[in-house]
């Protein structure tokens, strides 16, 4: 794009070129990274200045490219390289006073987020205030079927049981016009009446407790380094991806679980792989996560406060 200079737009050339110039000799926040963590190179310098010098920045919020466990240990050399002083660096004093009053992330609600009719609250053995509420579901024996998952509200990994009803998965055009069954899916069709009879002919006596667990109120909890991250962080914690999207192939079978091993089995495509983000996005900036990293080391004297959960 070519800007024609006149007395007009004067003003907006010179500040575009100013732009474009600040950008040529800004390094890149990866740069910025390699940089930093080389001995020395942080050293006097506050937190807050050092995650604005490799964060990606935008109107509402900020981006670093890096996952949970690499801002921690970012944040680890960013401590050793200022041992014995780094208490007093989180931010410049000056910008203290913009974060009196702030906290961490706690969870804190007057009712269970999940279902604001279940009743009942438990403390767990780490101090949060949970959701009492359970009830017992009967399943098919013959077709429990389960699936594991994080569940947000209760901040736990859950198995959840369910029932594996017959599927009719033959096409459309296994009928014919007058709404018969053509002669070759005839066994295939007469194999799933034959389980689908089986299922509704048996009893649900296997009985299967759920609870619910979600959390109500976490203050006064002791958060690790990596609870905190989890919760600013606008992305998900964790992604699905898959081996190969158009063949559909699984080049990591020995990953798998018997669940899921049965699921590729059955339909020859990848059931896809859980792992963590490699990037936080924020809708705080810099300078309030340092304060927010100031608060989680202060929780317990001496700075005991665990990193990872």
């Amino acid at each position: 794009m070519s800007i024609v200079t006149t007395p007009q737009n004067h003003t907006v050339d010179t500040a575009l070129k100013i732009i474009v110039e600040t950008n040529k000799l800004r390094e890149s926040p990866e740069d910025s990274i390699r940089h930093l963590i080389k001995p020395g190179n942080m050293k006097d310098k506050s937190l807050g200045e050092c995650l604005n010098d490799i964060k990606w920045g935008g109107q509402t919020s900020v981006m670093y490219t890096m996952g949970i466990s690499d801002m921690i240990s970012f944040i680890q050399n960013w401590m050793e390289q200022n041992e014995g002083n780094f208490q007093n660096l989180f931010n410049d004093k000056e910008t203290y006073d913009f974060f009196i009053g702030t906290t961490l992330p706690y969870t804190e609600h007057d009712v269970c987020q999940r279902n604001e009719s279940h009743k009942g609250q438990i403390r767990d053995f780490d101090g949060n205030i949970r959701c009492a509420y359970s009830e017992i579901k009967k399943i098919r024996p013959s077709y429990i079927n389960y699936f594991n998952f994080f569940d947000p509200f209760s901040e736990l990994n859950i198995r959840q049981y369910y029932e594996s009803k017959p599927l009719d998965d033959l096409p459309d055009d296994a009928w014919g016009e007058m709404g018969q069954i053509l002669p070759e899916w005839k066994d295939q069709h007469d194999a799933y009446l034959y389980e689908i009879a089986r299922f509704e002919d048996e009893e649900p006596t296997k009985e299967v407790r759920v609870h619910c667990h979600s959390i109500i109120s976490d203050k006064g909890f002791t958060f690790s380094l990596e609870t905190i991250l989890k919760r600013l962080n606008l992305e998900p914690n964790h992604h699905k991806v898959y081996c190969n999207l158009y063949s559909g192939s699984c080049t990591r079978q020995d990953e798998l679980n018997d669940n899921e091993k049965e699921t590729y089995d059955l339909i020859g495509n990848c059931p896809g792989h859980i792992q963590p983000t490699q990037r936080l996005i924020l809708g705080i900036d810099s300078y309030s996560l340092a304060h927010k990293i100031q608060l989680w080391y202060e929780q317990v004297p001496d700075g005991q406060a665990p990193l990872f959960e």
